[in-house]
């Protein structure tokens, strides 16, 4: 009986142990969703700004071929958008800026960089104004990917994926 305790009181330790062990491998991801704060969302107003020279050449990712478009007005598009959240601490967008979870941004696959657009969610109608400063996303079917803050005021971060228009500003 005494060894069955013991036994028992071992494998109860093991599984502790093997708790705090999965508690401090949390990935960037899950740690952040974890700790998001509505309240930190960054405010954007449209400045105008240069489009970026990593942001205005035509590139190649996964062997397929990109044309970047000459301007950013009178662009609009509709399709299906996702969010994302840097694969790590200090990732960086495709112009070189810290990407941020908190800032109101998006990646797009030929608008140049950076480019100011009306994201609307065609799906609950809510709107708001996102700075286009990086690439992608290169998953079929896929127009947009945005922040976590955009994808948070777009009301679809639950869902993952939602329809989407993008109206780029016309004020260059």
């Amino acid at each position: 009986m005494v060894q069955y305790i013991l036994i028992m009181m071992f494998v109860k330790l093991l599984q502790i142990g093997c708790l705090f062990l999965l508690v401090g491998c949390e990935t960037y991801q899950q740690k952040a969703i974890r700790t998001f704060d509505p309240s930190q969302i960054k405010k954007l107003s449209v400045k105008k700004e240069r489009i970026n020279p990593r942001g205005k050449h035509q590139y190649t990712m996964y062997g397929k071929k990109y044309r970047i478009r000459k301007g950013r007005n009178h662009f609009h598009q509709t399709g299906i958008a996702s969010w994302y959240l840097g694969s790590q601490e200090n990732s960086v967008t495709a112009i070189n800026e810290p990407y941020d979870m908190y800032a109101l941004t998006a990646a797009h696959k030929t608008l140049p960089l950076p480019t100011y657009a009306i994201i609307t969610n065609l799906e609950n109608h809510k709107q708001i104004l996102v700075k286009i400063n990086d690439r992608g996303p290169y998953v079929n079917n896929r127009i947009l990917d945005l922040s976590y803050a955009a994808a948070y005021q777009l009301g679809m971060i639950k869902k993952g994926l939602t329809r989407v228009q993008i109206d780029t500003i016309d004020h260059y």
